[in-house]
């Protein structure tokens, strides 16, 4: 990458809430690419602030700020910004660490390209935590991302850098959502309205700690009621993730297990295998990657934990659909009511 500018100063932005040890662990991988780079961490209001004491003996070079009250992960990334002075803030989340090389590539992305306001990174197939569902979900988030540096619609939440003049120019993320919600794809659609393309880069990258299969259940049903929401103030469907092709995955995968049980039990059961076909086609680029790297058996694991959490997103949809069709019914009541007054 040809560099046409200085380096630009770089600020890191961590916001957490009592996790002493992830922030330890994410400060760990930043140790030997922390020169000339001030580093946030920002406790949003734990009960016991202490907890963090010996992370700050072991890393005394980084700014810890104590906010007074809960302001959930925007707000204290916004607390980040307003504390930081570099051109360009990379915030990442205290439940990752950050992949080696990743904080000279966000320094040579924005002096080859002065004219950039955003960057996104993407996700380590390893995940932090070990187990069959942390290893799908990173399988899973790093199918959907593209494997060369290409434009997005979005920025990632857990791991994305930002001049600082644009952020504070579009306000920020938006603390209405009080917590892990959407507020990162709020933000990056702001920012893309503002100021046009956002930069997925390729070698940005974070390894994740997932939480469990049930906690990650009902995060898909509360955020995707959110972003369908949101998604009515984006001009379309996003490119990465949220797309129109992996709303239909969902779609199938959902119906995968009320198909078969539904033809096995009634006789009928070419259906439900030429259903089961078809979902396996559309998942094809996923189940290729989980078999070369973990096998059948858990390939055949991942398409079923796949229909599991598509069951979920489709009820978040549902639910979604019918509350922004509930007002409108109302309306076409109240409207009766006055014609027969």
């Amino acid at each position: 990458m040809k560099r046409t500018e200085p380096f630009p100063t770089l600020s890191v932005i961590i916001p957490t809430y009592q996790r002493a040890a992830d922030v330890q662990r994410l400060l760990g991988s930043l140790e030997a690419q922390m020169q000339n780079v001030d580093v946030f961490v920002v406790d949003d209001c734990s009960p016991d602030p202490g907890i963090f004491n010996g992370v700050k003996d072991r890393f005394p070079a980084v700014h810890f700020v104590h906010l007074q009250r809960n302001e959930g992960p925007g707000g204290s990334r916004n607390r980040g910004a307003r504390e930081a002075t570099a051109d360009v803030l990379l915030f990442l989340d205290s439940d990752t660490e950050l992949v080696p090389g990743s904080i000279e590539t966000v320094r040579e992305f924005f002096a080859a390209h002065p004219e950039a306001q955003v960057c996104s990174g993407g996700i380590s197939p390893e995940p932090i935590n070990g187990g069959f569902f942390p290893r799908y979900k990173a399988l899973l988030e790093t199918s959907w991302v593209p494997d060369h540096d290409s434009e997005v619609t979005f920025v990632s939440g857990r791991c994305f850098a930002v001049r600082r003049s644009a952020f504070l120019q579009v306000g920020g993320f938006n603390t209405a959502y009080a917590g892990a919600d959407v507020e990162d794809f709020d933000l990056g659609y702001r920012l893309k309205r503002q100021f046009g393309a956002i930069r997925f880069l390729k070698d940005l990258k974070v390894k994740h700690r997932y939480p469990s299969m049930w906690q990650q259940a009902r995060l898909y049903y509360r955020r995707v009621i959110l972003w369908m929401a949101l998604r009515s103030t984006a001009d379309k469907f996003d490119n990465v993730g949220t797309t129109r092709r992996e709303g239909l995955i969902s779609v199938l995968s959902a119906l995968l297990p009320i198909v078969l049980v539904a033809t096995v039990s009634t006789g009928f059961i070419m259906p439900g295998l030429l259903f089961l076909g078809l979902t396996v086609i559309v998942n094809r680029k996923f189940l290729r990657r989980c078999l070369r790297e973990q096998g059948f058996i858990f390939a055949v694991r991942a398409l079923f934990c796949h229909s599991y959490l598509a069951i979920w997103i489709c009820a978040g949809v549902a639910v979604a659909l019918c509350a922004k069709r509930a007002p409108r019914q109302q309306a076409v009541r109240k409207a009766a009511e006055a014609g027969h007054a």
